[in-house]
């Protein structure tokens, strides 16, 4: 824990403090809130300011997995539809028609697997030849495509979703501390006495953890090590353009689950993923290593301002991207969607390096530009004009960790949520319930922090008693 100078500030000690202000956090805040409890979010930055607020928006149904999993995304589609009415807000919903690109054969056994999974709670997907492409993708160029898969599913702007939620909690009371930076819990006797930041201290009665990929590094406070990693997505927004994409084309590829993966099981539990360099020397870098410090993130190249698309087209040939060595990983999915207002946005390039950092990479303009226009040639000379990066959670077997943490009496968790916009309208209601009156919501304990192989290691630390659903006392 980092020492303050002087005497600590005391920021009061309401009911429940929820770390971080992303989707989540709001929807905890709020729920919590509206059932009469004071709250304050804790914040090192502001609202929305991680992955929150650096995604296309999508509302996903078709990569839900098995379980509890899925059965909360049905829910939670039901909710979607009428949430805009919920907060009385617009937030630009619009179903979408989503057009899955497969390229190879394995993809296809899979996505049969999806389809029949996603079947049984009521979701349809269906399978296309590329002939047919064009019928949900006038502008579409079907390439080396061999199928696709069809299902409708939704977009809405992040933003104005973010903004909504605040919103409606700052109505109920919430207190939203920005420039709030844990650097401490202190317990005693299995409670959560103290959060401590940088700028002062926060003495609740209750503590959530919905730190996005900052989470385990949170828990790293306490000593333990919860196994939540990141990989961070970077994307491109292009200019105002007439409407052109319906929805969202992507690709069918299962890259992007083996490269989470393979960052799982390379990962030794050292503190490389929950404290980077830049974190540990902030301001400073090493000239010999090749690194430059800046607020906690490291310096990456500059990017031009804009380009156009065409003018980052590699000479190479092949569609993923993928490389390892030094402990980074990297792919080049595909997907484009446009927004209400025009803008195209280009994704992603996934990578996992093991350390934060804040700028695109320079190779990200080629390759993003090159998936796009394998099938969308025409937009070879529109124009590039920002771009973005983030860290973005993902657990080993991609289920969210949401309850209670064991061995701690006042201690929750909600973090690593795989398409979180289609499960905010649930999260903030079910936490609430546990965490304000002991209510678990029926199977809850799949998405419990002690599941998994690190359970057995997690109890013994603690002198607890191992069950199915995590440690007993």
């Amino acid at each position: 824990m980092e020492a303050m100078t002087g005497a600590p500030r005391s920021y009061g000690s309401p009911d429940v403090a929820v770390i971080g202000a992303g989707m989540i956090g709001l929807t905890i805040a709020y729920s919590i809130a509206s059932r009469g409890a004071s709250v304050a979010i804790l914040e090192k930055e502001d609202i929305a300011a991680g992955a929150s607020g650096s995604n296309m928006g999508l509302v996903l149904w078709s990569d839900s997995e098995p379980g509890l999993s899925l059965e909360l995304t049905a829910l939670g589609w039901q909710r979607i539809l009428g949430f805009e009415d919920e907060l009385g807000s617009d937030l630009e919903f619009r179903r979408i028609p989503a057009l899955g690109v497969i390229e190879d054969e394995n993809s296809i056994t899979g996505a049969r697997a999806q389809a029949a999974l996603l079947e049984k709670a009521g979701f349809k997907m269906e399978f296309v030849r590329p002939e047919h492409f064009r019928e949900i993708e006038p502008n579409i160029f079907p390439g080396k495509a061999i199928a696709g898969t069809y299902c409708e599913e939704g977009r809405l702007n992040p933003f104005l979703l973010a903004s909504a939620l605040w919103s409606r909690a700052k109505s109920k009371g919430v207190d939203l501390r920005r420039g709030f930076e844990v650097v401490g819990l202190e317990e005693k006797g299995g409670k959560i006495t103290r959060v401590v930041g940088k700028s002062g201290i926060v003495s609740p009665g209750m503590v959530i953890v919905a730190a996005g990929a900052w989470t385990r590094r949170i828990f790293g406070f306490l000593g333990i090590d919860l196994p939540q990693y990141y990989i961070h997505g970077e994307m491109l927004v292009s200019e105002q353009v007439p409407s052109y994409i319906r929805g969202l084309v992507g690709s069918g590829s299962p890259e992007r689950v083996l490269m989470e993966k393979a960052i799982a099981e390379s990962d030794t539990g050292s503190s490389e993923f929950s404290l980077s360099r830049c974190e540990r020397e902030p301001m400073g870098g090493d000239a010999v290593l090749g690194f430059e410090c800046e607020n906690g993130f490291e310096k990456g190249p500059k990017k031009a301002s804009t380009q156009r698309v065409a003018e980052t087209l590699p000479s190479r040939n092949g569609f993923f991207a993928r490389e390892r060595g030094n402990g980074q990983f990297r792919i080049v999915e595909d997907a484009l969607t446009q927004t209400v207002s025009g803008n195209l946005v280009l994704g992603q390039v996934s990578r996992g390096s093991g350390r934060f950092y804040n700028e695109v990479g320079h190779k990200t303009f080629a390759d993003l530009s090159r998936s796009t226009l394998r099938y969308f040639p025409a937009l070879s000379e529109v124009s590039v004009i920002r771009s973005w990066v983030k860290p973005v959670p993902f657990t080993p077997d991609h289920l969210p960790y949401m309850g209670p943490v064991a061995g701690y009496d006042n201690l929750f968790v909600a973090s690593g949520y795989k398409s979180t916009i289609i499960l905010v309208p649930l999260v903030g209601e079910i936490m609430a319930a546990l965490v304000l009156e002991g209510k678990v919501f029926p199977g809850l304990e799949e998405f419990y922090p002690t599941r998994g192989r690190h359970a057995g290691a997690w109890c013994v630390e603690r002198n607890l008693r191992r069950s199915r659903a995590g440690c007993l006392m």
